[in-house]
């Protein structure tokens, strides 16, 4: 998924997080650090018993935000409201309670919220979608043009699936081939599985130094293929 424009993130946790969602069929848009209406805020927080948070220096109330706000669709579209936190993060009082303010301001707006714990997150689907995201789109390729992709699919998917060496002495094989900038190919792969072209089982390991096969492919793996 494009959203087409510049994410900004605070930690590790939401750039992993982001990831997530980017790869996911049914998210159709991703906000972060979505900000909240102070007013509505200070009320939730006053009803509470709960210190707003303020300014360091100022001491002024400070608008809060939700790391991220998500259009999702499965039957119909839906909104959901997400905090990433770590463990230790929530042993914390005084984050339980910023957190209470956040889950009672989107409780009152109907909108589904809930904490995500970064320690628990995909590591193999973060690292897979991280290593193919900046090969989605041609522009960001090495001189590569839809006509090239054509024709280079069959061979490439011949020679990796068919080779008992790594991945990315395959595909550096097949660069020196078709007289290609070496990293051509292995961009390539990483171009066909981020637009699902070619589609691997994200939440395995991608290894480029060990060898692959055709069935890591599922798409060339269905009856008739």
């Amino acid at each position: 998924m494009e959203t087409g424009r510049v994410h900004h993130f605070l930690s590790q946790g939401e750039l992993d997080y982001f990831y997530i969602l980017d790869w996911s069929d049914v998210v159709l848009d991703i906000r972060e650090q979505y900000p909240l209406t102070l007013e509505a805020t200070q009320e939730i927080a006053e009803r509470l018993g709960i210190k707003h948070p303020v300014d360091s220096k100022t001491r002024e109330a400070v608008v809060m935000t939700s790391d991220f706000l998500i259009d999702v669709q499965i039957n119909h579209v839906e909104l959901k409201a997400r905090a990433i936190r770590s463990i230790n993060e929530l042993s914390s009082k005084r984050n339980i309670e910023k957190l209470e303010i956040e889950r009672t301001y989107w409780k009152e707006r109907g909108v589904d919220w809930g904490i995500v714990i970064e320690n628990e997150l995909p590591e193999a689907l973060i690292k897979n979608v991280k290593w193919v995201h900046s090969a989605r789109a041609l522009t960001n390729s090495p001189g590569i043009t839809p006509k090239f992709l054509t024709q280079i699919e069959p061979v490439l998917l011949d020679y990796i699936t068919n080779s008992r060496i790594p991945l990315a002495h395959a595909a550096l094989e097949v660069d020196a081939k078709l007289g290609l900038k070496p990293g051509s190919s292995l961009w390539v792969v990483r171009h066909f599985i981020a637009n699902q072209v070619w589609i691997v089982e994200m939440n395995e390991p991608i290894d480029t130094g060990k060898p692959t096969s055709r069935c890591s492919f599922k798409t060339y793996c269905q009856p008739g293929r």
